[in-house]
């Protein structure tokens, strides 16, 4: 079709083609251009990378084994920690009402309502660390 236009502006049909095909490219490159669009090279790419590095790590099998040992610390560390913060600090609490919690600690001034932090014992709860464990009723399994 470029060519064809090419003809009508005067050009021979050999120079015309020629010059569509130097436009364009050649076959190859348009064969190139087209698989390089779909998602079948990145799979390609990605065997043959994959294929060069484990022939790579094959040959220095110290660097090998150092840096699986690196990568196996670094996530088992990294799963531990977040493990724990989301244990303690990002699951909420399985109880009802949470905001009616109070925590207990060692000294009187501890005794806090768990969503806001005092320094004196709430009013709603006026017992002290002191006497919390000697005036707790013994319960008895039924």
């Amino acid at each position: 079709m470029a060519a064809e236009a090419k003809m009508k502006q005067g050009m021979s049909r050999n120079e015309a083609l020629r010059t569509a095909r130097l436009e364009r490219g050649s076959v190859d490159v348009a064969k190139e251009v087209v698989r390089s669009a779909g998602w079948e090279s990145f799979v390609e790419t990605l065997l043959w990378d994959t294929r060069h590095a484990l022939r790579r790590l094959r040959l220095a099998p110290a660097f090998t084994i150092a840096t699986v040992l690196t990568l196996a610390l670094g996530i088992g560390a990294t799963t531990s920690i977040f493990t724990l913060v989301h244990a303690v600090l990002l699951k909420s609490l399985p109880v009802a009402s949470p905001g009616e919690l109070y925590r207990l600690g060692k000294s009187p001034a501890a005794v806090t309502r768990a969503d806001t932090v005092k320094k004196k014992s709430s009013p709603s709860f006026p017992m002290t660390c002191t006497d919390t464990f000697e005036t707790t009723p013994k319960v008895s399994p039924n």
